[in-house]
């Protein structure tokens, strides 16, 4: 293997394999991991909408890919949930085989000014997740748009325990950025 392709299978290892398209069905599904082709690396987890973990689980299994984790999202794509609504998604989408939960923070309170409600969303979710998932924390970086704001934001993901911190759904107009 050269080291090009070494460096392609690293940054496989180290993404989500993501679809969280409304039109997404157990078929789709089915092709998302059909589509990883493991002699170019296979992805840290396939991500999909909380309907679709078993199938995602199913399909990984039948392609002898356990290693490869199932995410879900919470409080995506807004983050405007109630915060009973996001933990109950939470422990249904434990229950259904989630191995990762990536909740979307409650970025326009943030950007409002209420830091605390940021806080709990995360810390909450961290005790749904307990040590049956982990957590990784959208804090949807292109909606914040400031520096102080993405800081403030990441700090409020750890301090609440998230396990990662993630830029963005992919699902505003301005999403990662330099």
């Amino acid at each position: 293997m050269t080291q090009h392709q070494k460096d392609a299978a690293l940054a496989v290892a180290l993404m989500d394999l993501t679809s969280l398209n409304t039109s997404d069905t157990t078929k789709s599904i089915q092709a998302l991991v059909d589509s990883i082709n493991p002699t170019l690396g296979t992805p840290a987890a396939v991500c999909v909408y909380s309907d679709f973990v078993d199938d995602a689980k199913i399909a990984l299994a039948a392609r002898e890919l356990n290693h490869v984790k199932v995410a879900t999202v919470t409080n995506f794509p807004t983050g405007d949930a109630p915060l009973s609504d996001v933990i109950n998604e939470t422990l249904i989408s434990i229950e259904r085989g989630a191995d990762e939960i990536d909740l979307v923070i409650p970025y326009k309170k943030l950007i409002a000014g209420d830091a605390q409600t940021v806080l709990n969303y995360v810390s909450e979710s961290k005790k749904a997740c307990g040590s049956r998932a982990q957590l990784k924390v959208i804090i949807e970086s292109g909606e914040l748009k400031t520096d102080a704001l993405i800081t403030q934001a990441t700090k409020l993901a750890i301090e609440g325990g998230a396990d990662f911190v993630k830029t963005s759904t992919g699902k505003v107009a301005v999403n990662a950025t330099l």
